[in-house]
């Protein structure tokens, strides 16, 4: 026969071995609500982080916006392309060290002198006499792949993903050939997570997706074995550089070397999680201003300058941690400040196995603490371990930007803590209904 502090042991493991079952699962299959916290858990820690000298924005990145002031001077967007090139002529003569076009230019420019005779021929007959036009300004695309060619400038390509909480693109709207046999081109385009506040941008994609074709270390060049996103290439632009070392392991990409001797952290699609501050404040100018000369020389000069449009564009508005809405552009100054300060945020590979032992370790102190402690010393217990997963979670997270979520755990210690307590209430009731034997 079964002693009694036994027969009261297994019905109390069972009910634990249930409750980190069932959290196991969740962390596996996660619902959306959950995906949703363990976000913002994310966003709460990066809001933690203490704030040193060094955490200022470097100012390395200058943004330049097509903003309503400049379509109220220059005409609503897309401008003429001779415009755009002269505006980019102006910051490279102003000291830019790359200039990167936020700019779809998938499209041929329908202003230029030869696509308007050749659309008055096709569709009325008419002939436009273009006698005394300089050959330069027939064709504004064929002006500006001129124009680009000699100059540190990088052209985007607006990544297309495959729904709207995508983590990863599959394809991209390139630049006209004209103009991409000018410059190098580099990805834009950003998905939002399930919460619709954007995170994550894809740093390095496959040249026709995919993963990598090779494990280890692999010198590639960017354009040609790999894309890389806008902020990188306009960096490694003024660098004159287009390879990369990527580390790829079996399930995909790990990490790229680029910039620097360290490792820039890469999950396995190609995707770098973006460390925002609150203390984020870029330089903006209007491009009217440039255009105007009205652009200080000493705010560009080796500065990577990011153009953007702003002016009736919803979609260049984008929703970033900290309920904080930001154009595209700060996104790319963002990134670049992410690359030259160190400041990355990893999910290490490992993060699994570490939250199965949290999630272990917090069901069983939890629940054996409330199936068998008194009720104040099980309810110190349930509170003071979860308690510590959190604080160990931000300290790691502060010292090297690991985030390992303590989400399933506090959930398996409070799944564990209410079915020990529901179990002893039923088994107090039963015994309070129960009429004693003579």
């Amino acid at each position: 026969m079964l002693r009694p502090a036994l027969k009261s042991l297994l019905p109390a493991l069972a009910a634990l071995a249930g409750v980190v079952a069932l959290t196991l699962a969740l962390q596996l299959w996660p619902l959306g609500w959950l995906v949703r916290a363990d976000l913002k858990i994310q966003d709460a820690w990066m809001g933690l982080k203490t704030p040193l000298a060094e955490d200022a924005p470097s100012k390395l990145a200058v943004l330049v916006d097509i903003d309503p002031a400049s379509t109220a001077e220059y005409g609503s967007w897309p401008w003429p392309r001779f415009l755009l090139a002269e505006l980019i002529q102006r910051l490279v003569g102003l000291g830019a060290a790359a200039v990167g076009l936020d700019l779809d230019l998938s499209e041929p420019d329908r202003t230029s002198p030869e696509r308007v005779a050749e659309s008055l021929r096709k569709w009325r007959g008419l002939e436009l006499d273009l006698t005394g036009l300089p050959d330069d300004m027939q064709d504004y695309d064929r002006l500006l792949s001129q124009a680009i060619e000699p100059l540190p400038v990088v052209l985007g390509a607006p990544a297309r993903f495959s729904g709207p909480a995508a983590d990863r693109a599959t394809g991209a709207a390139w630049p006209l050939t004209a103009l991409a046999k000018a410059a190098p081109t580099g990805l834009t385009g950003l998905a939002p997570d399930l919460d619709g506040v954007v995170r994550r941008v894809q740093l390095v994609a496959r040249a026709g997706g995919g993963n990598p074709s090779s494990e280890g270390l692999t010198t590639v060049r960017a354009g040609r074995e790999v894309h890389l996103a806008l902020s990188l290439r306009t960096l490694l632009r003024a660098l004159d550089r287009d390879e990369v070392v990527l580390a790829a392991g079996p399930d995909g990409f790990k990490a790229l070397q680029a910039v620097a001797p360290w490792d820039i952290p890469l999950d396995r699609e190609g995707g770098f999680t973006v460390f925002f501050r609150d203390s984020d404040d870029y330089t903006h100018f209007s491009a009217a201003d440039v255009l105007a000369g009205r652009a200080g020389a000493a705010w560009l000069k080796g500065r990577l300058v990011f153009i953007s449009v702003t002016a009736d564009n919803p979609g260049g508005l984008l929703a970033t941690p900290g309920n904080r809405v930001r154009p595209a552009g700060e996104i790319h100054a963002a990134i670049v400040d992410n690359l030259a300060a160190r400041h990355f945020i990893v999910r290490p590979a490992e993060t699994p196995a570490i939250q199965f032992l949290l999630i272990l370790g917090s069901g069983l102190t939890s629940g054996l603490a409330f199936a068998f402690a008194r009720p104040a010393r099980a309810l110190a217990v349930g509170l003071l371990w979860p308690a510590a997963v959190v604080c160990g979670s931000i300290h790691v997270f502060q010292a090297g930007g690991l985030f390992i979520s303590p989400l399933y755990a506090v959930l398996a210690a409070a799944l564990a803590g209410l079915a020990q307590a529901g179990r002893r209430l039923a088994g107090a009731e039963n015994r309070l209904q129960t009429p004693r034997r003579q």
